[in-house]
């Protein structure tokens, strides 16, 4: 049997931020016990702990079913349901800038093109 490769949450959350802190209306926040990043109100990130991997939401449905058929993908259900759009990539994509950057480019821009939404004040952004 096999076990994927984990990545420790910080570094993950670093690897992310390196790619993302300068996009336009880009929001960190913690949230659920673990790291998001919205747009305008919007999330399109987050960190799955178990094992620490990306979570990102691909509302095109060609996209979301290429992103499933990844070898270790899986949708994101942090409850006993799927959530809608939102699929875990595997660890290979997590672990390099070059394999991660556009999946979180095109969720980014997926949710940059929503209905802006007010933030609630739960959570809090790091600044580390």
């Amino acid at each position: 049997m096999t076990f994927e490769k984990t990545l420790p949450l910080a570094p993950l959350r670093r690897r992310v931020d390196l790619l993302v802190m300068d996009w336009p209306g880009l929001v960190p926040k913690r949230m659920f016990g673990t790291d998001a990043w919205f747009v305008n109100g919007n999330i399109f990130a987050i960190i799955d702990t178990t094992p620490p991997r990306v979570g990102v939401k691909l509302t095109e449905a060609a996209r979301f079913g290429a992103a499933l058929k990844l070898k270790g993908a899986k949708p994101f259900a942090p409850g006993d349901e799927p959530m809608r759009h939102w699929v875990v990539l595997p660890s290979t994509q997590c672990e390099s800038e070059d394999a991660l950057e556009p999946w979180l480019r095109e969720a980014y821009l997926a949710a940059a093109l929503l209905t802006p939404k007010a933030m609630k004040n739960r959570g809090r952004a790091w600044l580390d």
